[in-house]
Formats: structure tokens, sequence, C-alpha cells
């Protein structure tokens, strides 16, 4: 009987995941890349998750063939703590390089500004769901409410990356500024 609301709690959760799951492959519908634009097949869509390992699993089933768009697709995953460990910085640095769209699932303002401490070009669209991510320097914030997902874009940081975002996404986010840092 005291597993109940446990359980109950664990399927919101994950309910909630998948609604955020499907919002992150509408982002790569509606987002180009200069490095995919070329060729059909090859790169591959790399995606990479920041925390969240039970996203992971979620990603994978959301690409049961493998592929978005006929193209294959590869997730990463990174722990939290991959942000401020030196020891392996040079694959994970390799990882966060290669990726398309990075995801910040359950990580804090720390490791917000630790990735934007590493040294990679911004050819990434970079999407988290802690409090007020975009307006602390991410593109896309997911924000969950009582009636539902819903997400902030930053349009100063999206600027600064080589990506397009179509304007159809732009215009159904609500739009943030980056605080300025005092």
């Amino acid at each position: 009987m005291l597993n109940q609301p446990l359980r109950g709690q664990d399927q919101d959760q994950e309910k909630v995941n998948l609604i955020k799951i499907a919002y992150l492959v509408n982002f790569m519908r509606l987002t180009s890349w200069k490095d995919l634009s070329k060729d059909p097949k090859e790169p591959p869509f790399s995606l990479t998750v920041i925390g969240g390992q039970e996203m992971i699993q979620l990603l994978e089933h959301a690409f049961e063939d493998g592929k978005f768009n006929g193209r294959k697709v590869q997730i990463n995953h990174l722990p939290v703590d991959a942000l401020h460990d030196k020891t392996s910085s040079d694959k994970n640095l390799k990882i966060l390089s290669n990726s398309h769209l990075i995801y910040m699932h359950n990580t804090g303002q720390d490791e917000l500004q630790a990735f934007h401490r590493e040294d990679i070009e911004m050819d990434y669209l970079l999407v988290g769901n802690m409090p007020e991510f975009a307006e602390n320097g991410g593109m896309i914030g997911l924000q969950q409410q009582q009636s539902g997902i819903s997400f902030t874009v930053n349009i100063k940081q999206i600027r600064k990356s080589s990506i397009h975002v179509s304007s159809k996404l732009l215009r159904l986010g609500v739009k943030v500024r980056t605080k300025n840092k005092s």
C-alpha cells in the first residue's frame, strides 16, 4: 500500500519525461544544422543528455529504428559531474563538440556555467529543464507547470550559434533575455 503513491509519482514523472522528449524531437524538426545539410546520411545526428540517465532509455525508444528523418541518431550520456571532471574532459569535450542537440536534464546553475566555460563551437541547440535555464544562458528552457510543459527561448543565445531555428519555434516559445550577471 505504501508503494502505491510512489509508483504513481514515478508514472507521472515518466509521462512528463515523455512530453519533454516529444518537445526535443519537435525542436529537432524545427532546427537545421550546417553540417547536416550537406549529406542526408552523414554525420549521424548526435544528441547528448547531461544528467538524467532515465532519459536515455526513453530517447532510445523514441528513435526505435535508430533514425530521425532517415539519418542515424547517436545518443550520448554524460553524468552531471562530467562537466566538473578534468580527468575525462577531452573525451567529454569531444562528445559535446560533436553534439547537435545538448539536453541538460535536472542540472543546476553550476553545471550550466561549467558548460559555458568549455571551449565548444556553437553548432548546437542547448536545451535544459532547470528553472530559468534560458534566462541563465541556455537557448531553450523547458518549464513544468501545473497546466503542462511550456518553453522559453533566448533568441540572443540562439543567434550566437551557427544553427538555424525556425521562426515557428521561436514564435511558440516565451521569449526571455539573459540575466545580467552581477
